[in-house]
């Protein structure tokens, strides 16, 4: 992807695809950044959170693991995920890289 985008200023994201009992999550966060699962927890007022399975990657947002991107959520019809974009990268970047949804 490097090539690519040379010259361009972008967050570097990683993007997590979440779940709980309440339902499921698409979290970007800066690439270099940890999750904190606590602080997450309180954020979706839910229950232990846990990455989804292949196949709610593929049923909820049309896609295999290791290709997770806000753009998937295109294919996200009933709208049954929810988007959560860290603070951090929403207050100090004007644009955000997206995993181009293939690994080639």
């Amino acid at each position: 992807m490097d090539k690519y985008v040379q010259g361009y200023a972008f967050a570097r994201a990683k993007d997590l695809f979440l779940k709980n009992s309440n339902g499921f999550y698409l979290v970007v966060i800066d690439k270099n950044k940890r999750l904190d699962m606590k602080q997450l927890r309180q954020i979706v007022h839910g229950n232990r959170l846990k990455f989804a399975s292949d196949a709610n990657l593929t049923n909820y947002l049309g896609i295999y693991s290791g290709a997770v991107s806000p753009m998937n959520l295109i294919n996200n019809q009933d709208r049954q995920v929810t988007v959560i974009f860290d603070q951090d990268i929403v207050d100090h970047h004007d644009q955000i890289g997206c995993h181009p949804n293939t690994n080639q």
